[in-house]
């Protein structure tokens, strides 16, 4: 899978403290604590047109067949498929992927969860 998100302004960034509920999510997401970490959002300005980004970034996901996800689509078996996809070493998330953005300061906390929060996810955000 891959999507596009905003990237920063380099003209007008800032330190950024997000929601405590976005916290909770971006931590369970990183599996550990983020708590000090300054994450950055744009305030807006002329070289960005007043929406604090500029440029785009490339969220990528891939996932490497092996012969367990392979044997599942033959058995016409999703769920077995999903598993054995989360438990190749080779897995990295969208999820991930962006997120690292976040914390190397190239996109905000509200780009990351435009791309990576599903319906099911909300309700707990």
């Amino acid at each position: 899978a891959q999507r596009l998100i905003r990237r920063v302004c380099e003209s007008c960034r800032g330190p950024h403290v997000p929601e405590p509920s976005q916290l909770v999510w971006l931590e369970k997401l990183h599996g550990a604590s983020l708590a000090g970490h300054r994450f950055q959002r744009g305030s807006g300005c002329h070289q960005c047109h007043n929406t604090g980004y500029s440029g785009r970034l490339g969220v990528f996901e891939l996932l490497e067949m092996n012969e367990a996800m392979i044997s599942s689509l033959r058995r016409d078996d999703p769920q077995g498929f999903a598993d054995a996809a989360l438990a190749s070493p080779h897995y990295r998330p969208l999820a991930t992927c962006a997120l690292d953005y976040a914390l190397a300061g190239l996109t905000s906390v509200e780009e990351v969860l435009k791309v990576c929060v599903t319906r099911t996810d909300e309700v707990l955000i």
